[in-house]
């Protein structure tokens, strides 16, 4: 049963990252559209009506943001890794952004390097670095191999250019939709995608890639040979405490499966009332709170024999 709790709360973690992953856009993290045969002399907005359902106001919106809305990307302009990352004008070196197909596919979405928090740093500390210095600074989880393939065919300049709803797409047409946010609950709840480099709540999102990637791995060793503890020193009555630890488990799994990928974690649902937001949270979250919940369910279900607040009762003295 605790086996199955585990493998269920990693598919359905892994699974709903990849939807949020292939199907939610930001300026960051655009959704490309490659345009089939079948749609050759179509418009933007039949593409996106049929693509992704859009009412008259998702598009009336995507229309209003511009060239931050919807851009298109120019495929044939690939750059070469020798070529300098930030251009110098004046012997002053300047920003310049690219959008890094890291799945290596048109068909996934593009980060966009360096992303707008970075972008100043990056400028700062690599101001003179070449693409290829720059890029296996800014992606240190890509391998070796990966990151050759991403340098030879993955990498595109950021033109925004202005789309119109009512332009003609040609067959091997790339856009980009670069805002997507899926309505749950009016007034409540959306997913929408974010990355999250840090801990709960962005806690050492501040801090150096190569820190939090060795701080990370090794709190989650950490919690694995804790929670291993825990699940031997069991007790036969404690079934919600095993329910709990499960839950956790699977987790804390989902979340550093993003962080051995990625080394940041994708979040997509945003609960909100007004302009008030509770950070942007995950399933693994959620299975994580649900864990925590058991834990203290079971505290108040066997009292002191609860791990919560005693692991076992006293022993009566023996005789003699």
């Amino acid at each position: 049963m605790l086996t199955i709790v585990i493998i269920f709360g990693v598919t359905i973690d892994q699974w709903t990252k990849a939807w949020a992953d292939k199907s939610l856009g930001t300026v960051e993290h655009p959704l490309p559209l490659v345009i089939d045969s079948d749609e050759d002399g179509a418009s933007v907005r039949d593409i996106l009506t049929s693509r992704f359902g859009l009412s008259d106001g998702e598009l009336a919106t995507i229309e209003d943001r511009g060239p931050a809305g919807i851009s298109q990307l120019f495929a044939k302009k690939r750059l070469v890794p020798t070529a300098q990352a930030f251009p110098v004008y004046a012997e002053q070196p300047r920003l310049a952004y690219y959008w890094v197909f890291h799945h290596r596919s048109l068909n996934w979405p593009p980060r966009r390097v360096p992303s707008g928090e970075n972008a100043r740093k990056h400028l700062k500390s690599h101001g003179t670095s070449t693409l290829e210095g720059y890029l296996r600074f800014a992606l240190p989880y890509l391998s070796e191999s990966h990151m050759s393939d991403v340098l030879s065919q993955w990498v595109f300049p950021v033109i925004h250019t202005p789309v119109s709803l009512e332009t003609e797409v040609r067959s091997g047409e790339v856009y980009l939709l670069m805002h997507r946010v899926v309505s749950v609950i009016n007034g409540f709840m959306q997913l929408r995608y974010a990355e999250n480099p840090g801990a709960a709540w962005g806690l050492l999102s501040e801090r150096p890639a190569t820190f939090r990637r060795w701080f990370f791995i090794g709190i989650s060793f950490l919690a694995l040979f804790m929670l291993g503890y825990l699940f031997l020193r069991l007790r036969p009555e404690q079934h919600l405490s095993a329910q709990g630890f499960a839950w956790i488990l699977a987790g804390a799994i989902g979340n550093f499966i993003d962080r051995l990928r990625f080394e940041y974690v994708i979040d997509f649902i945003d609960t909100y009332t007004g302009d008030l937001h509770w950070p942007t949270y995950n399933f693994a979250d959620i299975e994580i709170s649900i864990g925590v919940a058991l834990l203290i369910l079971e505290a108040v279900r066997l009292g002191r024999r609860s791990y919560l607040i005693g692991v076992a009762e006293p022993q009566p003295p023996q005789e003699g």
